[in-house]
């Protein structure tokens, strides 16, 4: 029999309780044994591991009405959508099939007054302003204004989309995706003067539930300690559906925490309509590890969970750090375990400013027999260039696609999945989807890998423009095809922010190209460039996104799908890796490379023909520090070998490098060079 709509009070009943009578559950104190409630009273942050709900309830007693106590029938956890119909639950990134008005997954909430812009990922996407329709838009990539918000508004689309304060790409607001019962973060500047606040919307669609729906904001007085009985708001109530409320925050070091008996999204920061500060779309408080970059510096906080109430032990709680070269131990919860504990400042992941050093993830460590860590949240705070906050997040939040609405300084992408196998490929395109360049996950050019539990990899672009938008492509041998993606737009602007992924973006095309591989070898893949160069027989068509033949490139060997890419060219072990192809573009013929664990991505792009005797208008323009000569130069037939000027080598002064042809003339394998063949000039393209 299936059953919806239940709320955790109908499912407590026949786990803890009587499929024949009502047993009132509290949030309260007492213990659960077997398949009866022992005590009078339990703890729903201990009833959540029993029923297998493990949302993220702190153990910080929310009072309720009348005796002070919220019975289990108040507490809802499982979402609704507009039409009050029962949804998927949480998803921590945007979706496109199966969406449906009021879905979190696509949902954010407005903190800054003003005009805002949606850039739309996908073909004909309705935008919705509070659950009403402002129209459909045909075509991905367009800019849409949305005008005259205020604080509290809705804005929803039926698939991934990009929103943004008109002229500060960073601000977005507090995203639904993020939503929990309970969320933290450290202020320890801004004072309440310079507007520094914490936004929080309530998510449910059903305010009325019995008894109420209410949510409670606390704060710690000194640096480094458990939260006291003072608080911000107590008992208060949310209203109405997407009720929300807001308070100013005070510096000096304040850690602040808000918790609810029904689900909330957060935001913290203060915005001029210029320039944004501290702005955090914050992640909740949950037991899974949070992957990020502290950079700086950063913050993490912590409180007992579910596991950790359940075995009743004071024993030492770890929340630790791990980066690609270190772990580090931050802090434990070794008493008072139900009430918040904190860290100042995190000092075992700090690396490079604005992200140029290694991600970190962060997870607790319990040493306890039956425990399985605290509830925590973890955030960035400095980079350099201003005060700039990230929020740290759980893997789920991690999916396909991207967009950067505002161009800028960097972007960083982390992958959850590395290893032996390798970290999969990011690939940038322009707001047109014009492929721009690609990085491989973990490559020690401009990212790191992690290779011990916990792994991830990652890679950082630079230099962006407004509208870019990245595909992440799976590890080889089945890993994600999935990252998490962190941006600052404009270091002017203080607009470091984290960038929500999506599941789908359309306005791609591909390319044919005629590809000739080795049925001799059992990769199917010469053993070298000019090897590959002289390949005749076997012919394949591949497909790749990127117009012109170029390094940074991916191959497919379809068209229709751009998350999988080249892995084998024919049989399952014939991997297309450590090797070479032949590409035959137009007459011209260049010999691709591809590196270990490549997924399809080609290293370097070699033209299969040097001999002197094809070029005409030598000119020497250098000498590589190895001593070779380097020449500029144009075909004498450039129908068949490529218009333009070149630079690059002379076959006949490189002959380790060399090798002749079954054509008569020589070929030059540049990875034996200390030069790079490159076009410098198209203009004499026909």
């Amino acid at each position: 029999m299936a059953l919806s709509n239940l709320e955790l009070g109908d499912i407590a009943l026949y786990i803890v309780g009587s499929k024949n009578r009502w047993v009132p559950l509290r949030w309260y104190t007492g213990i659960v044994g077997g398949s009866n409630v022992v005590s009078t009273f339990s703890k729903f942050s201990l009833l959540t591991n029993v029923i297998g709900f493990n949302p993220g309830i702190p153990s910080i007693t929310i009072d309720g009405p009348d005796d002070g106590k919220i019975e289990m029938g108040y507490l809802k956890g499982i979402p609704l959508d507009t039409q009050g119909n029962q949804t998927r639950g949480i998803i921590r990134h945007m979706i496109s099939s199966g969406w449906s008005l009021g879905e979190y997954a696509n949902m954010f909430f407005i903190v800054y007054g003003g005009n805002y812009r949606v850039i739309n990922w996908c073909d004909n996407t309705t935008i919705y302003k509070n659950g009403s329709s402002q129209g459909t838009v045909t075509n991905a990539g367009t800019v849409t204004n949305v005008n005259s918000l205020s604080v509290g508004d809705r804005i929803e689309c039926d698939k991934p989309f990009s929103l943004y304060y008109n002229g500060l790409p960073g601000l977005y607001g507090a995203y639904a995706g993020f939503s929990g019962y309970g969320f933290a973060t450290r202020n320890d500047r801004e004072s309440s003067t310079n507007g520094n606040k914490f936004y929080i919307f309530y998510t449910d669609y059903e305010p009325d539930v019995t008894g109420g729906a209410f949510f409670q904001v606390r704060y710690t007085t000194t640096s480094n300690s458990n939260v006291t009985s003072t608080t911000v708001d107590l008992d208060d109530e949310w209203n109405a559906a997407y009720d929300e409320y807001n308070t100013n925050m005070v510096s000096g070091g304040r850690a602040y925490f808000a918790g609810s008996n029904v689900l909330m999204c957060a935001w913290r920061g203060r915005s001029t309509g210029s320039s944004l500060y501290d702005s955090v779309p914050m992640y909740p408080l949950t037991p899974e590890p949070k992957y990020g970059w502290y950079s700086q510096g950063g913050h993490i906080l912590a409180c007992a969970g579910p596991y950790q109430t359940r075995d009743g032990s004071t024993s030492n709680y770890q929340v630790k750090t791990r980066t690609a070269s270190t772990s580090t131990t931050e802090f434990s919860l070794s008493t008072s375990v139900e009430k918040w504990a904190r860290n100042d400042s995190n000092t075992g992941a700090n690396t490079a400013s604005k992200f140029a050093g290694s991600p970190a993830v962060t997870f607790s460590d319990p040493t306890g027999s039956e425990g399985q860590g605290a509830l925590f949240a973890a955030e960035s705070q400095g980079d350099g260039d201003g005060t700039e906050m990230t929020p740290h997040v759980g893997s789920n939040a991690a999916s396909s696609f991207h967009c950067n609405p505002g161009g800028g300084n960097w972007q960083v992408h982390m992958s959850l999945f590395t290893g032996s196998a390798g970290g999969g490929v990011v690939q940038r395109f322009n707001s047109s989807r014009t492929f721009v360049e690609s990085y491989a996950l973990g490559n020690s050019t401009n990212g790191f890998s992690n290779t011990t539990s916990h792994a991830f990899a990652s890679c950082r672009f630079t230099n962006l423009n407004a509208g870019d938008v990245f595909i992440t492509t799976p590890a080889r041998g089945g890993g994600h095809s999935q990252s998490l993606a962190w941006a600052d737009m404009d270091s002017s602007d203080d607009d470091e922010t984290y960038l929500p992924a999506g599941e789908d973006m359309d306005g791609f095309s591909f390319t044919s190209y005629t590809v000739y591989y080795d049925e001799e070898e059992s990769s199917f893949l010469a053993t070298s460039a000019l090897n590959a160069c002289n390949l005749e027989d076997n012919t394949i068509t591949m497909y790749s996104l990127s117009s012109t033949l170029q390094a940074g490139m991916v191959m497919y060997l379809q068209n229709t799908d751009v998350l999988t890419p080249l892995n084998v060219i024919t049989g399952a072990s014939a991997r297309a890796e450590n090797g070479y192809l032949k590409v035959v573009d137009g007459r011209d013929s260049y010999a691709l490379e591809f590196g270990a664990f490549s997924n399809g991505r080609v290293e370097s792009v070699t033209a299969c023909i040097s001999d002197r005797r094809l070029k005409k208008n030598i000119t020497k323009v250098g000498t590589s520090p190895s001593g070779i000569n380097i020449y500029r130069f144009e075909y004498i037939d450039s129908k068949l070998y490529g218009g333009g000027v070149f630079e690059g080598v002379m076959a006949q002064e490189v002959p380790k490098a060399s090798i002749l042809g079954k054509n008569g003339y020589y070929s030059v394998d540049y990875t034996k060079t200390d030069v790079t063949f490159k076009r410098i000039d198209y203009s004499l393209v026909n």
